[in-house]
Parts: structure tokens; sequence; C-alpha cells
């Protein structure tokens, strides 16, 4: 059965049935002819847009056959669906496809060009599903393409399709993978639009021209190798521009920069990225302790927290860190690291109130703590405090509390730091005194308990009263119209905010002007303190003494010898020498120096006897509270050690004459201080003094707030020679040495140390760099014959048996010799040196050295055994050139060749016996070799 359609018929045809005389026709169950006898039946009354079914049955005489079903859709087609496009160059063209329709009969298509530029094509009939389109196509345009269904009823409605005739976008994405078995780099990318294949070359070569998927691996690669990637995304249209990959196929280089540091959490990494042409390949390995914890971090991830991994106090770690690629790993960088407990709170101290009653403790951040806990007489207040201030408001008048504060993190607490509080109105002041200088009275008392504050008042004299006038140390200076001869009646009251104590009386009746201990009215020198008080010109200057009691006409500076020094025979003469750090006298009205008729300007001091600096009141206020000697000359800032001609320089002689100074106290209590940096005995010295002969023992320096501390000298830019320092502890900053902090020969051209001992159980630099037994740090200077014998030197760089560093001295360390215990430290840590040179010197090997980063030996000096250190007992074998040292004990001068009054430097005493210097009278060979026993087996 077939049907012809028009505008007003349906014409169904069929062929002929066997036997059949006609033919019964019906349409959607309606008979339209019972016995039509032709094959062919025109059906007239039609609706458009309506589905009719035809059935047909063969008839004869005997009957009718089954029914054929025709069903006639009598509509124009829909519209067509499932449109496609192909691009294709060479020549352009675009290939639309579509699915058949039912009904259709043809196809008609349009054109139009979005650019508007382009010919336009209109219905174009075509009888197939698909259509080439090759007229006018141009790379880069946009076509919309309309396709119709159509038969003899009509056309459907239209359907559109837009093609952008043009090449993909670039590959996005591209990175690559490095592999080492076997040697590869793989790449990868992001699909990229309208892209049907992806052409890849390296170096210009081309490897393949038609990769369908989004991975290429290149095995044909070397090591120490770049190499430079392009992937292009193509299609029918064209291939668009490269994406473009430089890939390095090597191992990465060692990290640097490592450094470790303790944390709340455990230790830290941190360490410099590598750089590489594919940074963001890199991760980073690991290794705690030789491997036994691994840890692998991304590229960007330069740090690292060993958080709380088996971390243990006083333990060291060494760690490992290795920069990783595909290709393989590289050396590693190492660093290590003592974990510590943590440092007891420092500088705890109380407030009193008592609106409402309370005490209020406040203390300095311990580092690496995260909390504190807080105990008053055993009883904890807090145990998770976090602040730096505490207010106890549980308090009674007339108590005494003791609290103590422990610095806390996650690992433990350490020490506990304790303070004991009276809460209470203070007591009397004690043990007031008086002395007079010039014009001016002094007052000193015992600071008692508590007081916060002392309330001065005066009476008698000439001038007003004084009252209720307020200090906060324990001593007064009264200049108020102070009158030679006058009585004068002091009390003081000791306060705090919960009230005062009762009065102190002093009344002063005669007065010591010069403060030698002697009244004015027995003093033949009453305006110079002169403790021997000469009645004659003993000291042949041309200025003699009178009769007791007529006063002021004596001599300003004692030469007895007339060798231009100034003799200094007690503790508060050596005290007044920092009022001319030029030497030319004690006074400004100076009479000089001399014997008889050659009087000359005075040019240095020299001691005429043992000094016991504890005749010296202690500071209980300021900046150097808790000492008894306040260090003679400073640097000031640290930027200030270094001009020429510095007026805060002791610029002068000074001579020992072999006498000792005993019992020397430094205590510094603030940074904020111009002079804090310096400390010694002389603070600094510049490269116009010269000292000699001087001995300091049982010396105690607790500076961990000042650089260049020595205890001798903190900073020495001139000649020291002959000398020694036997102390308990020397604590500094950083430049911190047994004799001298900073040598430094800048400005003179080169400083000298020579023939001089350090015997001490402690020396420390608390926070930075350069700590020796002898010397922290030397620059343009010479080192000469000395010893350092030292129990425990502690630093963090740059930390050595005899010298922390001195690689920029200008003639090294000659003939010198270290002996210590332990010396610990990070960075450059030797048994002799942490950096520097040196001839003929030795440190004892049997040293404890700890050293968490890079250890340190100076050329030159060599580590010998304790039997090799004492078997020889003449200048032989490793002492052979030992014996070019000489020294005068008189004038402490050293030379390196024999003359008269000159004897040899070094004492190498008998077997198992340490050498020493011989040139100290009163600092035998004997005596050194006691102290140090003391020190070595304590």
């Amino acid at each position: 059965v077939k049907d012809s359609l028009n505008a007003t018929t349906i014409t169904l045809t069929w062929n002929a049935t066997q036997r059949a005389t006609s033919y019964k026709i019906s349409r959607n169950n309606i008979e339209l002819n019972a016995s039509f006898t032709s094959t062919t039946y025109i059906d007239t009354d039609i609706t458009l847009t309506t589905i009719y079914t035809y059935e047909i049955s063969a008839c004869n005489s005997v009957g009718c056959s089954a029914a054929a079903e025709y069903i006639v859709n009598y509509s124009v087609p829909p519209t067509p669906q499932n449109l496609n496009a192909t691009l294709a160059s060479n020549p352009a063209a675009i290939t639309l496809t579509w699915a058949a329709i039912n009904g259709a009969t043809s196809y008609n298509i349009s054109r139009r060009s979005a650019a508007g530029s382009n010919p336009n094509i209109e219905n174009m009939e075509v009888t197939g599903e698909s259509y080439r389109d090759t007229k006018d196509i141009a790379l880069g345009t946009t076509y919309t393409y309309q396709v119709k269904a159509c038969n003899l009823l009509g056309c459907s409605t239209p359907a559109s399709f837009i093609v952008a005739y043009s090449g993909p976008a670039q590959p996005q994405n591209l990175r690559a993978t490095l592999s080492s078995s076997p040697n590869s780099v793989t790449l990868t990318w992001d699909a990229s639009s309208r892209a049907t294949f992806y052409k890849i070359t390296r170096d210009t070569v081309e490897l393949n021209a038609a990769l369908t998927h989004l991975t290429y691996i290149d095995t044909d690669v070397n090591l120490r190798t770049t190499y430079s990637y392009q992937v292009s995304a193509c299609n029918g249209a064209s291939c668009f521009i490269s994406a473009s990959l430089r890939v390095d196929y090597s191992v990465p280089a060692t990290p640097t920069a490592l450094n470790l540091a303790r944390s709340s959490e455990g230790i830290d990494l941190t360490w410099s990225p590598v750089t590489s042409v594919n940074a963001e390949m890199i991760v980073y390995t690991i290794n705690r302790s030789g491997g036994a914890d691994q840890e692998v971090v991304r590229q960007f991830d330069t740090g690292y927290k060993n958080l709380n991994k088996d971390i243990a106090f006083g333990t060291m770690y060494t760690y490992q860190v290795s920069a990783c690629n595909g290709a393989g790993c590289s050396a590693p960088t190492e660093d290590s690291i003592f974990y510590s407990a943590l440092v007891s709170p420092q500088n705890l101290r109380a407030t009193l109130s008592s609106s409402p009653n309370s005490v209020t403790l406040t203390w300095d951040a311990s580092s690496g703590a995260t909390f504190y806990k807080i105990n008053r007489d055993n009883v904890e207040l807090n145990a998770t405090f976090t602040a730096l201030t505490y207010i106890d408001t549980n308090v009674t008048a007339g108590a005494t509390y003791s609290y103590t504060i422990t610095a806390c993190d996650q690992q433990g607490c350490s020490a506990a730091a304790e303070y004991i509080v009276n809460y209470s109105v203070p007591p009397i002041p004690q043990n007031v005194l008086a002395t007079v200088s010039g014009n001016a009275i002094n007052l000193v008392w015992d600071a008692s308990s508590a007081a916060t504050y002392y309330n001065i008042s005066r009476s008698g004299g000439t001038g007003a009263d004084l009252v209720d006038i307020q200090e906060t140390g324990i001593s007064y200076r009264d200049t108020d119209s102070i009158t030679l001869g006058a009585i004068y009646n002091y009390t003081i009251i000791a306060c705090n905010i919960l009230g005062c104590s009762a009065p102190a009386l002093l009344e002063v009746s005669y007065l010591d002007t010069d403060g030698d201990g002697v009244i004015d009215v027995e003093d033949n020198c009453p305006m110079i303190s002169n403790p021997d008080q000469k009645l004659s010109d003993d000291d042949t200057d041309g200025i003699s003494g009178v009769a007791a009691g007529n006063g002021n006409a004596c001599d300003d500076d004692m030469d007895d010898d007339g060798d231009g020094l100034v003799d200094i025979y007690a503790a508060s003469t050596l005290n007044q020498i920092r009022d001319n750090l030029a030497g030319t006298g004690l006074r400004s009205n100076s009479t000089g120096c001399g014997n008889g008729e050659d009087i000359v300007d005075c040019s240095g001091y020299e001691l005429m006897a043992d000094i016991d600096l504890n005749e010296l009141p202690v500071k209980n206020s300021g900046y150097f509270q808790g000492s008894n000697w306040v260090p003679i000359g400073h640097c000031g800032t640290l930027t200030t050690c270094m001009p020429a001609g510095n007026p805060s320089f002791f610029a002068s002689q000074f001579n020992g004459n072999n006498y000792t100074i005993n019992n020397m106290f430094i205590n510094v209590t603030e940074t904020n201080r111009v002079d804090n940096h310096g400390v010694g005995f002389f603070g600094a010295i510049g490269s116009t003094a010269k000292l000699s002969n001087i001995h300091l023992h049982n010396v105690s320096i607790s500076a961990s707030p000042a650089a260049n501390v020595g205890g001798l000298a903190g900073f020495s830019g001139g000649i020291i020679s002959s000398s020694s320092v036997v102390a308990n502890q020397i604590i500094g900053r950083r430049s911190t040495g047994g004799l001298v902090g900073f040598l430094d020969g800048q400005v003179r051209g080169e400083a000298l140390l020579s023939s001089s001992v350090v015997i001490a159980n402690q020396i420390t630099s608390s926070i930075t760099d350069n700590t020796g037994g002898l010397v922290g740090l030397g620059i343009f200077a010479s080192i000469s014959s000395s010893l350092a014998v030292v129990n425990q030197i502690t630093g963090i760089g740059t930390v050595g048996g005899l010298i922390g560093s001195g690689t920029n001295l200008l003639f090294g360390i000659r003939s010198s010799l270290a002996i210590t215990s332990g010396i610990n430290g990070s960075n450059n840590v030797g048994g002799f040196a942490g950096a520097g040179t040196s001839t003929n010197s030795y440190w004892q090997d049997e040293v404890t050295i700890t050293a968490t980063g890079i250890a340190g030996t100076p050329s030159g000096a060599t580590a010998q055994s304790t039997s090799a250190l004492q078997t020889p007992v003449t200048f032989s074998g490793i002492y052979a050139n030992w014996a070019a040292a000489y020294c005068n004990p008189t004038t402490g001068e050293y030379r390196t060749s024999a003359a008269t009054d000159f004897i040899q430097a070094w004492n190498l005493g008998g077997a198992n016996e340490y050498p020493v210097l011989n040139c100290f009278p009163s600092f035998t060979p004997a005596q050194q070799r006691t102290e140090i026993d003391r020190i070595i087996n304590p």
C-alpha cells in the first residue's frame, strides 16, 4: 500500500490480489466503499493535520480477506532533531547532520553569517539527512544554520544550529610528573574546548601529531637535562597556540638555612625553599636522629613542627632535610638542637596596695612559655595563667608570703622562681651612716624589708630644715646649704603603701669631707682622700704637709716612687680613678707627679697595696644594683665601642704592681642604660691604655643584658699583659670572655694581650655569639702565651676554650693553651676556638664539646691528651716553640727574645702538672695550679 498526498486528496494505491473481484475500503473504522474494483482509491474528504487509518480487504464470491492497515499522517513534517556539525579544512567545510524525519520528502537548508560579511545560503534543498557546506567558509567566523523538513504539504518550522568555524582553546593546566623507574616525564593537561586531538612537541621536535587523550609519557629523558614541551590542541579547522612547560629532569639542590627552634609544641624546623624550574614538584623529606622519624612535606611548606613526637627534655636531636622530586633526593642539610626545659621566670617583683589589700606580682616573659603556674606558700593559686601580672587580693596586713612562679608549655614546666613578700609596714632603717665629700653629706642605710621608699628629714646648720624628702634607694646625698663644722640631725623613715616605720635618728657632728675615714679636725688633707696623712714631703714633689689640724695644704696625688703614676692604697681611692680616665690625677687640681724638682703631669695609676672591694658599699638600686664595683669607663651603645678618643674609655696606664684586687661583684640589672655595654673591672679601655700586673681574684659578674663582658675589661683597644682573673662566674649577653669580652685593635692598629691567665668556673653568653675562656671576640689583635682554664663555657655561636671568634686577628694566637671540662653552643664550637687561627697552641682533648650545629677547630690549634700536655718538663716536643716567650715580673712587659730582667713566661712544671705562667710574683705557679685543681677537680 502506498499513498500520494496533495492539497485536496489522499490517493492510495496497492497491488492487485489474486482471485479478488473487488475490494472493501474503510477509514477510521468507517466503510468508504464495499465493492471497489480498482487498485487506486482517491479520498477527497480530508482535513489537514489529521491522522487517518485505512483498512483494505480483498473480496470475491467466497468472502473477504483480512484487512491491510495503512496509516496516513496528513500533516507538514516536524522540525528536524539532533543537529550536529563536523569541521574540516583543505578545503574549509562544515558538514551538518540530523535525524531522519518521518513524512519528510526533502530538507530545506539556509545559512546566515554572524559577521554578516559572507554570502547567505537560501533554501538549499537536499533529500538526505546531511549537508556539506563549502561555500566561502572562513576561519574565525560563526555561522547560523536553519534546517526545515518538507513534503508536498509544506515545510516544518526551522531547527537552528550555530557553528563556530574556529580552532580549539589553548590547553590549560599543563603539568609534569617525574619518575626514575624508568626515567620518564609524564605530561597531563585539561581538555580544550573544540579539540578533537593534540599535537606534542619537545624542543621543536614533534613527538606525537594526533594524540586523542590527555596524558603523554616521554621515556626518552636523561638526568640533569632541561626539556621544553609544547602541547597544541587541534580540530578539523586548525591547531591553536601551544601550551609550553619547561621540565628540569634533575635531582633538586640541597636545602639551605636550616634553623631549629624550641617551641611550646616541640621543635620547629624552617629552611629556605630550593630554587628550581619546577619548584612545584619538590617535596621535602625530614629525618630525625638518623632516620627514626620521617615526614614528607609539600614544597611550599618550608617549615615543619615536630609536634610532641616523642620529644624529651635534656635530649640532643639531629634533623636532616632533603629536597626530593621524581628524579630523586638531594644530599641532606643537617642541624642539631638540645631540647632543654624552660628557663625560670626572671625579674620577679611585687607591688603592695592597701585599697583594697593586694599584692601585684609581675615578671619577665620566659621564652617558649605559654602559661604560668602561681603558688603561694605551696598552695596553687592559678595553674594556667597566661599574663605576666598576677594580683593576689587575699592578703592580710602583717603577714609574710612566699610566692613561686613556674613557666610552662605543653612539654612541662621550669624550675620555680621565688619571691618573698612581707605585707607589713617596714621596720626602722638600720645601720644609718654618714660620710662627707666636699660640700655634701652622703647618707647610707640598710634596706628595710617591704620598703618601697624612704622619707628623709634634716634639722640643724644654718640652712632651712628639710622635711620628707622622698628617696627610693638606700642612700641620699645632701647638698642643700651644707656648712663645714655644723651639726645636722637626720631622721630616716621606711615607707610603703601600708604606712611608714618609726624614724631612725642620726647626728652628724664631725665632717669627713674627703670620705677617707679620718674626720676633718684630725685630717691633714680634709679635701683629699689620703689615708696615710703625710706630714712631710715624702714624695718630694715640692708640696709639704703641715701640722695636724691645719687642713687644706696637702698633696692631691701621691707618687712616692716618682714614676709618674698616682699611688693607690685603698678601695676608696681606687674608686676615684673613674673621675679622671686620662690618668692626669685623682682630681682636677692635681699638683702633679714626679721627684723633687722634676714635677710632671701624672700619666696613670699604680697599686701600692692589696685591695678588698668589699670595703665599698653595695649598690642597692639602679642599673648596678647588687654590685660593689661599677666598671671604670664604658662603651656606651653597641655602636660606640669603635671611635678613637672616646671620652668614656679609660685612656691611661694602670700597673697593678702584682698586688691583688679581691672580691669584685658586678650585677647588671637593666638593658636600657647607656653604659651597660662594656662590663668588667674596666668597662672599656681605649687604644692609648696599657694595663699590666693586675690580678682580680674572687670575681663574679652577672651581666646578661650587656654585651662586651670580661673579668678585667669588657672592651679593650689597647695593651694588656701579665694579668690574671680568678672567677666563679662571668655572664654576658654576647662577646663574653674570662679576661676580655671584645679585643679590638682597629683604632690602634693592633690590640695586644700577652702572658695572662684566666681560671674560672663558668663563662656564659646568654643571648648570642662569641664566648671564650680568655677572650670572647678578637679583631685586629694578637694573643700570646696565655692560659684559660674553665670548667664550663656556654654560648650560642662561635664558642671556644680560649677565644670565641678570632677570624680577623691580625697576628693570630701564639703559644697558648685552653683546658676546659665542657663547651656548649650551637654553631662553630671548638675546644680552642669557635673560629680563628693560631700557631703552637693546644687544647685538652678530654673536653666534652656539645655543638648543636657546626663544630669549629681553628687552623694551627691541636687537641692534646692530658698526658701529652703534662709530660714535658723542658721546652721540647709540643712545647719546643714556647721557650721564646719572656716577661718582666716588675713592669709586666712581654717579648719573644731574652733580655735583662726578663724571665721565661711559661713554667712547664713537673710530671702530672699543667703549664702555668711565671710572670706573677703574687700569684705563683704553685698557687695557679691549686686554683686549676679546684676548677678541674671540684
